[in-house]
């Protein structure tokens, strides 16, 4: 990831790559996806974007890198990023860990 351009997919885990996927029992409910990374500072999540930021019931995500400039391996090998699913009630969903390695 480091030095990679814009818009470079995230691929976490593995092998083999999981596929970033939140699961929901109500299929027509809009869910609004966020990520934090709460063990670095908060400025590395701007290193990331997701894609599709809402969707309905069960979805798949991408995270993309969106700053590469602020991804440095030398400095952190591993960055941890927790998922989160909120309805429109603000209710989460779902919330998971991810792992990528910066290199």
């Amino acid at each position: 990831m480091e030095n990679s351009p814009p818009g470079t997919r995230v691929d976490f885990g593995g092998p083999p790559v999981q596929i970033p996927r939140v699961f929901h029992l109500n299929p027509k409910e809009i869910l609004r996806l966020s990520f934090t990374c709460p063990e670095v500072n908060a400025d590395m999540c701007a290193a990331f974007q997701m894609l599709p930021s809402q969707g309905v019931g069960n979805l798949t995500f991408e995270i993309r890198v969106s700053d590469s400039s602020l991804l440095d391996f030398e400095a952190r090998t591993e960055i941890r990023v927790m998922v989160c699913a909120m309805n429109t009630l603000h209710t989460r969903i779902y919330r998971d860990f991810l792992s990528c390695v910066t290199h």
